[in-house]
């Protein structure tokens, strides 16, 4: 049950996606809706509970067994017909779907006229245990596990080459979707081609086939929350990574405020509290902080091994970051205490600042996360102790403090 409600939730939020979708996008999402509708009516039959009193209500033993096999094929087409219409434009993947649902309505046809001239007892829980060596319900088992390992094989490798596909290097919750999908499945396979096996083997009076029919069975129910959550991380996982870096950016956000630099005002309103409006206004609030910290920023007087060019570029990424929270914890000891950095300090950066505003530029958000990281790091503390320690008595704003003090006089 939960899986269905898993799969519903989807349905819902792909059919509101379709509602709004321009006309030639609509075909695309079509499928999807059709295979999680399949997957949890499916999911409610799994249980003997549901499955049985359907049985009992329509008078036709076994009933749900043939519904199972009919909705398990109807996910594979339409997963067959959602990867052709996300590779392919609607025309050429409707050409291929339309065949692809002749295919397995021609299947199902076959199971129905197999199950009805077999006239199974009721054997919701254990029908392919009991009637893997029946005249016609044998047959019928064998065509829909041989059909269904040969579908899901096909959607496995379209799913993995899709994956390693230059058009999802860029889309990286895409491209987890798919490898998460291709191992579900792929389990799913296994487990059916085991069964299969097993029924094969059942026809030959194999000792070993009711318990590859059972290890089969668990093979197939392992693998539906992997399915699931492949075809649906592409929806929530950027949302995740939202909430991630919203939170890894807190101890920037918090340092800042405590500032009590002025503080950008908003209207909040029910679209405001979504991640992504969260993450912006976050990297918002914290460039305006950094904007008025400006004047405080002087440039760090050690670093070595940020200026050091032979380290690896993630390397040196760190050692950026580093040195940009040295100087904003410097400039937030300077703001309180009155001290400001002229122009020409600030307006001739180093050749490392130059390299920290082209990372900004190019990647704001994980640079952002990198500082806040490393704020109130050991390496950071450091940094900032040697500044304050090569800072001549003239120009040392903590020894003018100390001085002064010392005096009896106000404290710079």
């Amino acid at each position: 049950m939960l899986f269905a409600g898993a799969t519903l939730a989807l349905v819902i939020y792909k059919f509101r996606v379709w509602r709004h979708a321009p006309a030639d996008v609509r075909s695309s999402i079509v499928p999807v809706c059709t295979g999680g509708l399949a997957v949890a009516a499916g999911a409610v039959l799994v249980p003997p509970s549901v499955g049985t009193a359907l049985n009992n209500f329509v008078g036709i033993p076994s009933l749900s067994v043939l519904l199972l096999n009919s909705f398990t094929l109807m996910w594979a087409c339409s997963a067959h017909a959602m990867l052709l219409y996300w590779r392919h434009q609607p025309q050429q993947a409707w050409r291929t779907t339309r065949w692809i649902m002749v295919a397995y309505g021609a299947v199902i046809a076959t199971e129905t006229m197999l199950f009805f001239l077999g006239a199974p007892e009721e054997h919701h829980k254990d029908f392919t245990l009991v009637y893997a060596d029946a005249p016609w319900l044998g047959a019928m088992l064998a065509v829909h596990y041989s059909a269904y390992s040969v579908a899901m094989g096909g959607v496995v490798y379209m799913c993995w080459r899709w994956s390693l596909n230059e058009g999802t290097a860029n889309r990286a919750w895409l491209r987890r979707g798919l490898r998460i999908t291709a191992v579900g499945l792929f389990l799913s396979c296994a487990g059916t081609t085991l069964i299969l096996i097993a029924v094969l083997g059942r026809w030959h009076d194999a000792a070993w086939s009711d318990a590859s029919i059972t290890s089969g069975q668990q093979f197939s129910v392992a693998a539906l929350p992997l399915v699931i959550v492949g075809m649906t991380i592409s929806a929530w996982g950027p949302h995740v990574e939202d909430l991630r870096d919203y939170q890894r950016l807190r101890p920037l956000w918090r340092t800042l405020r405590r500032a009590a630099l002025p503080r950008i005002r908003r209207h909040r309103g029910l679209a405001d509290w979504t991640p992504e409006s969260l993450l912006m206004w976050r990297m918002l609030e914290i460039n305006d902080w950094l904007h008025r910290l400006h004047h405080y920023c002087g440039p760090l007087a050690s670093a070595p091994t940020i200026a050091d060019r032979t380290t690896t570029s993630s390397a040196s990424d760190r050692d950026r970051a580093m040195s940009e929270a040295a100087r904003i914890r410097l400039a937030l000891d300077a703001r309180r205490r009155g001290a400001t950095t002229s122009a020409r300090d600030v307006a001739e950066p180093s050749s490392s600042n130059e390299q920290t505003a082209n990372v900004v530029a190019a990647a704001e958000r994980s640079w952002l996360v990198g500082v806040s990281q490393a704020l109130h790091s050991r390496r950071v503390d450091a940094l900032v102790r040697r500044h304050r320690d090569q800072l001549s008595p003239k120009t040392n704003p903590y020894a003018e403090a100390t001085t002064t003090e010392v005096h009896g006089g106000p404290a710079s």
